[in-house]
């Protein structure tokens, strides 16, 4: 996000007029079809501005509404929550941030060289799936976990293991994986047991195919005349890399149990947070202004979402699209300037 100046605290202003010029923001997007979707602002542990906009299915020309309960899919967000996964299976010494992915997947290249920390902090060296030339051709289809290593251990070594940071979708699929192995449990029952019943996320699962009857919504693309519905990835591709569908609600109670203390130990979110901007084992960090967010963003099919946690504010912002028109960063920069209170029209 761009940098700007000293940004005042979330205190100085009433919330009341505040959120109000939020909702005035979003609205407008909405209405000139720039936006659907929903944003939650949480302060100090306690959601503050909770709003959906737009619509979660499409029969001609209607649109059945969201509510704060729609699940929206968070693409890479879902990382996060892998990342803590692992670091409570380390903390339980079930598993090493030294442990080598041949332990486990052997057939990747180099996998005796690649370490749980490697994988974590996209220091691997191993290929993204989503560059895979034939993505196109079964991304909506079913894939077993025999297809999917086959896939990825196809994609050519971008480097040595440690030798440098490049985003690969790869290394949390594995860690997905790693997961379902060391527990003998499927990730999504992990991820219910571990985080969603642990803290009380009661509208966070694994991603299942939009249903409106079931509140789980689908996401559009903007023609130049109206909204196309998008098609669907299947969750066996994204996996521990982007199959988890959520709440803004939801994701701000998981910032902030995360950063509270209530899902990992205080050694283990620190190995997970970057040390400066950029990547980290599991975690990001952006500017705004002077301040440092600690989160990540997301993207699949239609939807982009981004999550948010500034820690000296106390601060959790979370927001997902399914019908996004408008450059999702300018998006962010209006709503984060709203709530910590910086001129803005």
């Amino acid at each position: 996000l761009t940098v700007f100046p000293h940004l005042p605290s979330l205190a100085q202003e009433p919330q009341s007029s505040r959120y109000s010029k939020l909702n005035s923001l979003l609205e407008l997007l909405e209405s000139n079809n720039k936006f659907m979707g929903a944003v939650a602002v949480s302060k100090d542990g306690k959601i503050v501005f909770e709003e959906q906009y737009g619509m979660t299915s499409k029969d001609g020309t209607f649109g059945k509404q969201p509510n704060a309960e729609t699940q929206y899919r968070i693409g890479s967000i879902t990382k996060v929550f892998t990342a803590v996964m692992i670091m409570q299976l380390i903390e339980e010494e079930k598993l090493s941030l030294d442990d080598k992915l041949s332990q486990f997947f052997p057939v990747i290249e180099n996998a005796d060289q690649i370490s749980i920390r490697h994988m974590l902090g996209h220091q691997s060296g191993i290929g993204s799936l989503t560059s895979d030339p034939t993505l196109m051709n079964w991304y909506k289809e079913p894939q077993t976990r025999e297809q999917m290593m086959r896939i990825i251990a196809r994609q050519p070594k971008r480097f040595d293991p440690g030798e440098k940071t490049e985003y690969s979708n790869s290394n949390f699929v594995l860690l997905g994986y790693i997961i379902e192995h060391v527990t003998d449990e499927g990730y999504e029952d992990q991820l219910q047991s571990r985080i969603c019943d642990r803290i009380g996320l009661e509208h966070t699962s694994y991603m299942t195919k939009a249903d409106a009857a079931k509140n789980v919504t689908i996401s559009f693309g903007w023609t130049g005349d109206e909204w196309q519905v998008e098609d669907e990835t299947d969750p066996s591709i994204p996996h521990g890399a982007g199959a988890i569908m959520s709440t803004p609600g939801d994701l701000t109670r998981f910032a902030d149990a995360l950063f509270g203390g209530k899902l990992v130990t205080s050694a283990s979110l620190k190995e997970m947070t970057p040390a400066g901007m950029g990547m980290g084992r599991g975690l990001a960090a952006f500017p705004f202004g002077t301040k440092r967010a600690l989160g990540h963003n997301g993207g699949i099919d239609g939807f982009q979402s981004n999550l948010g946690h500034f820690r000296q504010d106390g601060v959790s912002v979370a927001v997902i699209g399914n019908g996004v028109n408008y450059r999702f960063n300018d998006l962010m920069i209006g709503l984060l300037s709203i709530v910590f209170d910086r001129p803005y029209a």
